[in-house]
């Protein structure tokens, strides 16, 4: 600032707001100026400079200067966490491919029981697969066999011979497609988050709950986003950005927040860095891309 006054050959004063808060630190610097005061109202200061953004609600009572520094915001949301349990196995799978499974599995065996029954077949004297009374469960028991590649009897006609082999090739893709689905599903699909940019917490209708900070832009906007597009926004508000944040971290019920994209690496790179552990620091996860320029003036 004493270079600036130097280099425009004017000279003035300053005081600089003492305080943690970036929230206050605005406030008190648009107080000074005279904003959001009636008319001729008193004010200590013909300039605020600062982390200030410039907001339509703002411009009402302060003229801008343009920008000297623009930002995004950028969205922040608890990281999703891989939940495995006992059924976790029926996962890759749909409940209708389950049911055409089980399906495929009664029809081939009992085709096969007609096909290899010697009580249907008056020429066929044995049969390796059909068995006694209970011959259609006999062959049923045989084809869900053939999943685990326990084949340990022989069709004796072409018809059964046939039908084995379509009900092998089958049994072949959906144990490959169980094979690799469920090896996605355990790694890469279950780390998935449910948030992917703001336009899903937009779109929820409150079904994601945020945590903003007060006083500064980001209710402005939400506010803005909801009288502009209808938008129905769920959210707590907080003293700082960085509590925040901190709820995301550790509020359960707290999915995403959003801050400007210095705030938000400073943050990650040196209010959890080295304070916390390393689980702690991966309960956040910050998403690519940016939303909503904002300049400070």
């Amino acid at each position: 600032l004493e270079k600036l006054g130097t280099m425009l050959n004017c000279t003035y004063t300053y005081k600089v707001a003492e305080l943690e808060s970036e929230r206050e630190s605005a406030e008190v610097a648009l107080h000074a100026i005279g904003a959001f005061m009636p008319t001729g109202g008193l004010h200590t200061a013909d300039i605020a400079a600062g982390a200030i953004h410039i907001t339509a609600n703002r411009s009402r009572y302060v003229h801008f200067s343009l920008p000297y520094f623009d930002t995004y915001y950028r969205l922040v949301i608890k990281r999703p966490v891989q939940e495995v349990n006992m059924f976790s196995f029926f996962a890759p799978f749909t409940g209708e491919l389950w049911a055409l499974f089980v399906l495929e599995i009664l029809l081939f065996g009992a085709c096969f029981f007609v096909m290899e029954s010697p009580f249907l077949n008056p020429g066929m004297e044995e049969s390796d697969v059909v068995e006694g009374a209970v011959g259609l469960f006999d062959s049923v028991y045989w084809a869900l066999g053939a999943v685990t590649g326990m084949v340990d009897k022989t069709p004796k006609t072409w018809g059964g011979r046939i039908a084995l082999i379509g009900h092998g090739w089958f049994m072949m893709i959906m144990l490959a497609s169980y094979t690799a689905n469920l090896a996605s599903f355990l790694t890469t699909k279950s780390l998935t988050p449910s948030i992917t940019n703001f336009l899903d917490v937009a779109q929820s209708a409150g079904s994601y709950k945020m945590a903003v900070p007060t006083g500064l832009s980001h209710e402005d906007f939400l506010r803005g986003e909801h009288e502009h597009h209808g938008y129905v926004f769920n959210y707590d508000t907080t003293s700082t950005w960085e509590e925040s944040l901190a709820l995301v971290k550790d509020d359960a019920t707290v999915s995403a927040s959003f801050m400007d994209e210095p705030n938000v690496l400073y943050y990650m790179l040196y209010e959890l860095m080295g304070k916390v552990s390393t689980e702690e620091m991966c309960k956040l996860m910050v998403l690519p891309g940016t939303f909503r320029p904002a300049g400070y003036g």
